[in-house]
């Protein structure tokens, strides 16, 4: 009997549909510091891989270096007022993970995206994934659910963060 309206936006944009109550939870990525009315669970972490389209020059240097990056243009995640630090001077952004993803298949640059959406079925065949060892940055990303600090938690709001937490750890053991 749950009446459930999902919306997809960029992680500010979640943010901010909560701040404002036009959503009691959110799903995000940890970024940058949410706004001080608005707290954060962590469900799960992911590790980024490094992703070039089949047919990019990268594709064939399987551990490259930061100067090699540099060669080629970046896509790095963002929301409109939040970015993630770019590696190479020559950069896109974009607001998604998976169009990120798309254009890499396009060979329009390399990125690095969760692993989760690297392997998956997707974009099989379309990407390669290279090897992080030289990317200094941590390639760790929290995920995690958001809420207003001033609203409850009531019987819903915890079944929901049951819920939400069992298909993480769920989807964690099919992988492995």
């Amino acid at each position: 009997m749950l009446k459930l309206t999902i919306l997809n936006g960029s992680r500010d944009d979640i943010a901010h549909w909560v701040d404002i109550g036009k959503a009691d939870l959110g799903v995000l990525f940890q970024g940058e510091q949410l706004c001080e009315r608005l707290e954060f669970f962590t469900i799960d972490s992911f590790h980024q891989s490094l992703i070039v389209s089949v047919d990019h020059p990268l594709a064939d240097i399987p551990v490259p270096n930061i100067s090699q990056l540099n060669e080629y243009r970046q896509l790095v995640i963002c929301d409109l007022q939040t970015a993630s630090k770019p590696i190479s001077a020559n950069c896109w952004h974009v607001d998604s993970y998976y169009y990120m993803t798309s254009l890499v298949t396009r060979g329009l640059g390399w990125a690095l995206v969760p692993e989760h959406i690297a392997g998956s079925q997707w974009y099989s065949g379309e990407i390669k994934e290279l090897s992080t060892y030289h990317i200094p940055e941590s390639l760790l990303i929290e995920m995690g659910l958001v809420k207003r600090r001033d609203k409850g938690a009531g019987n819903i709001m915890n079944w929901m963060f049951a819920e939400l937490e069992a298909m993480f750890l769920e989807a964690k053991k099919n992988k492995n």
